[in-house]
Parts: structure tokens; C-alpha cells; sequence
């Protein structure tokens, strides 16, 4: 054999033996990859003590297993024990050792992989030998990737950025180039894309504040949060909306005087449309700061002083929810007099079934921390039929509060119905399932569920604000 022929056939053997770990590492994951998604909890550790057996039908027995958990990839339901008990039934169809407690024995002494259903926790199944695997380094990988996979990631401010890679605007941003900035902002205030500013992607979101005056000119500000090469940077934009002008003035002062004419409206221009950048500040204001007005405006529609001592405190709206719902929403509270109204709550239900029917996410959380439970759980429920997982921070931050208390005793059916619409809509939107447990005297069942399942809606999640 030449000296040709054996470079060629070891490079042969290297890539039959590459070829061959890759389709095994591929088939190794696939299978990793049904299992996880197949069960309800996948953990990692080994047997720390064996229970039984207690027999039970005829070829059948039940022993409870205690685990010595080393990490949590995935749950389900929080589990009823700690530390984590299972409930291991042993069957002769598919043991064939003597006793048959050996095959839960041969398990002892290391770490493994297992992949768990619910009915392990509680009635009771058996664990075949292919729901554990050995813990190595690939396995530990696999499932480490698989469980960031399966987390929910939530990304409120990621949206659709359609400006070109070359855009010239998102350049100045990103080389914080304020004079350019400012001169691109005020040359396209009036163009169609002026409402758009947020497909930039130098641009991470834009304000626009409420008008300050309603006689003409008017004036807006609008904020901005810049995204350069260093940093992210608050900017504010301030506006003159339409003009009135006035010319020759005296010709129709003459008029009147002479003849009583009333000719003004001929030598005056009005215009309600016009955008003109009046001034631009960068790095002059903070969210805290412009925020505080919106974050009054929300807090005065879910509560009033009046209500304190039947209903308790209110809770503190979180910053992030009164940024979103100010920059994708607006205002939309109902106005001042509707707390004094005599069907007042059904004018609050009517309201949110609107918030519902245009899909206003953030609204409908604020509307969740509502001061009166019946109102709070009506808008939780909405947020359920949404099914919009960007709400499920700040319903775990309500739950939160619902465990932390305390509360008045008045109305405790509602609050306890709040609690429960908490529970079942989080269940929905991260796929998972508060399970029923013993409860001390004193605690409502509700808040004692809740405070063992905040943890695992917690894990279920990803945020980047």
C-alpha cells in the first residue's frame, strides 16, 4: 500500500468516525429532547432513601423513594414534599429481578437524569428504566440547553425594525452625533413616517406626552430612549403643534369700525397639523422624573383615599408597567367623576371587556392591581382569555402582594376569587399547574397555593426590559 493510499484511507477512518459521533450526538439529543418535553419535571440527583415495600395488587409493589435533588430543569407543578418524595410502584411485567425493590436499588449511588411525570408525585407509576439516565457531561448540556429553550422569553420592547443597515439617522444615534439627530427629527416631524420613529433600530422606544394646551399653538413633548454604541440615552423632543397667524390687521379693525363688519377671519391663517421642533434635550431628564405624571394619572383610576379602609392599600405600580403602558397604550382611564357613580363597578367591568376587545395588555395589568378585588379579578381574568404572555411579571408581582397582605377583612370572598383568578390565569400563560395542598388554620387556601407556586412562575420566565 502506498504511502498516498494510507493517507487516504486514515483520513477516510477519521471522517467515518467524525460522521458517525455526529448522528449519534444528533440521535442522543433527539430522544434527550422527547423525553424533556414529554414530562412534567426533569431533575437531576440520586436516591437518598428507599420506602417498602407495600404491596399492592398481585405481581405489584409500592415503595416511596426520597431524592437528593441536585437541580431542577423543568417543573411543572411544585411538588407536595420536601424534599421530593416519589411514589414508585415496581411491576413483575417489567421487572424480572429478585426482590424486586432491585430495580430501584441498581440506581443507588450516583447522579441521574430524571424524567418524571405528575402521577410519580401523588397516585403513584412506574419509572422504566428509560426515564433515567446516566448524569455525563453531554446529558448535563443537553438538558441545560433544552430548559433554556424552554423558557418563555419576554422582550416588551422588541419590535420590528424596517430601517435600511445603512440608515443615516441610526448612525448619528449610535455615534451620538446629537446635532445630526436633532436636525433629522426636525426636518421629518411632518413626513408620514413621523409616528414610526420606533422602526430604528438605534431607537428602543418614543413617548409621545399628552398636548399641554388646547387653544392654537399648541405644544407636545415627546421622549425618546436612544440606543449608541455605549450606552442608551433619554432624550426629550419638544413640539409646537399648528400655528395662528394674523396679517394686515388694521383693514378689518377699519371695517368694523366703519361698517360693523366682522372680516378678521380673512386676514388670519390657522393650521392644526404642523409639527416644529422647538427645542431638544439630551440627557436632561430621567424616567423617574417624566413618568411621575402618568404613574399619578394610572394610580388615581385603580384607587381613591375613600376606599383605604374598607379595601386596604392599594399596591405600588411597578415603573416598567407605567413606561409600557404609556408608550404602547396611552392614557386610557375612565374620567374623573366614574368612582362617584352608583353602578360604578359595572361601568369598571365595561371598560376593561373594552380594554380586552382592542387587546390592551399593559392597561389590563393596571387595571389588575385595582383597589376593589371584585374589579382586580375581572381584569385578571381578561388577561387569561388574552393569553399575552407579557403580562406575567407583573401578575407574579400581584401575587406577590396578595401573599405579603395583609388585608381588611370586608370582602374576603372577593379577594379570596382575585386570588384564585391570580392562580388560574398564571397556570395558563406559563403552562403549569398550582397543585392542591394542606393549609395551616388562619391562611386562606388560596394565598397558601399561590405563595408555594410563585418560585416555579418565576423559573418559567426570561425578561429583558
Amino acid at each position: 500500500m502506498t504511502f498516498l493510499h494510507r493517507i487516504i484511507r486514515s483520513r477516510g477512518i477519521a471522517l467515518f468516525c467524525f460522521t458517525f459521533t455526529v448522528f449519534s450526538s444528533i440521535k442522543t439529543y433527539a430522544s434527550i429532547q422527547t423525553l424533556f418535553e414529554q414530562s412534567d419535571v426533569v431533575l437531576t440527583g440520586k436516591i437518598k432513601f428507599i420506602s417498602g415495600p407495600m404491596n399492592g395488587d398481585l405481581g405489584t409493589d409500592h415503595y416511596y423513594v426520597t431524592l437528593d435533588v441536585d437541580s431542577i430543569y423543568k417543573r411543572r407543578f411544585v411538588s407536595p414534599t420536601q424534599p421530593i418524595q416519589l411514589h414508585w410502584i415496581v411491576s413483575n411485567l417489567r421487572c424480572s429481578e429478585i426482590p424486586m425493590s432491585n430495580c430501584i436499588t441498581k440506581h443507588e449511588g450516583e447522579q441521574k437524569i430524571f424524567f418524571l411525570k405528575k402521577a410519580h408525585f401523588f397516585e403513584g407509576a412506574e419509572i422504566p428504566d428509560s426515564l433515567i439516565l446516566t448524569l455525563n457531561e453531554l446529558n448535563r448540556q443537553t438538558i441545560h440547553q433544552l430548559s433554556n429553550d424552554d423558557l418563555i422569553w419576554i422582550e416588551p420592547f422588541k419590535s420590528e425594525k424596517t430601517c435600511s443597515h445603512d440608515c443615516g439617522f441610526c448612525h448619528s444615534i449610535e455615534e451620538e452625533d446629537w446635532e445630526k439627530v436633532e436636525k433629522h427629527i426636525a426636518k421629518n416631524a411632518n413626513n408620514e413616517r413621523r409616528l414610526d420613529w420606533m422602526r430604528h433600530r438605534a431607537i428602543k422606544w418614543v413617548m409621545p406626552d399628552r398636548f399641554m394646551l388646547s387653544s392654537l399653538p399648541s405644544y407636545q413633548s415627546v421622549r425618546y430612549l436612544f440606543i449608541t454604541n455605549k450606552r442608551e440615552v433619554e432624550a426629550m423632543g419638544y413640539f409646537q403643534i399648528g400655528y395662528y397667524k394674523t396679517f394686515a390687521t388694521w383693514i378689518p379693525h377699519v371695517l368694523y369700525k366703519l361698517f360693523r363688519a366682522q372680516a378678521y377671519r380673512h386676514f388670519s391663517r390657522e393650521n392644526y397639523d404642523t409639527m416644529m421642533l422647538m427645542s431638544f434635550e439630551v440627557d436632561k431628564v430621567t424616567s423617574p422624573q417624566y413618568l411621575s405624571f402618568d404613574r399619578s394619572q394610572y394610580e388615581r383610576q385603580i384607587h381613591d383615599s375613600t376606599w383605604t379602609t374598607t379595601y386596604g392599600e392599594s399596591i405600588h405600580l411597578d415603573s416598567n408597567l407605567v413606561l409600557l403602558a404609556s408608550v404602547y397604550e396611552g392614557p386610557t382611564a375612565l374620567y374623573e367623576d366614574y368612582k362617584t357613580m352608583p353602578n360604578y363597578e359595572q361601568n369598571a367591568f365595561n371598560y376593561i371587556d373594552t380594554l380586552l376587545k382592542h387587546q390592551k395588555v399593559y392597561s389590563l395589568c393596571v387595571m389588575s392591581n385595582h383597589a376593589i378585588p371584585a374589579v382586580a379579578a375581572y381584569s385578571v381574568r381578561a388577561l387569561g382569555s388574552l393569553k399575552d404572555r407579557k403580562a406575567i411579571p407583573f401578575l407574579i408581582q400581584l401575587a406577590n402582594h396578595e401573599v405579603e397582605g395583609p388585608f381588611t377583612p370586608a370582602h374576603f370572598d372577593d379577594r379570596n376569587e382575585l386570588r384564585k383568578a391570580i392562580i388560574e390565569t398564571l397556570d395558563i400563560l406559563t403552562g403549569t399547574t398550582t397543585t392542591s395542598r394542606t393549609y395551616p388554620y388562619g391562611i386562606p387556601e388560596n394565598t397558601w397555593e399561590m405563595s408555594f407556586s410563585i418560585p416555579m412562575w418565576k423559573e418559567r420566565i426570561k425578561i429583558d426590559f
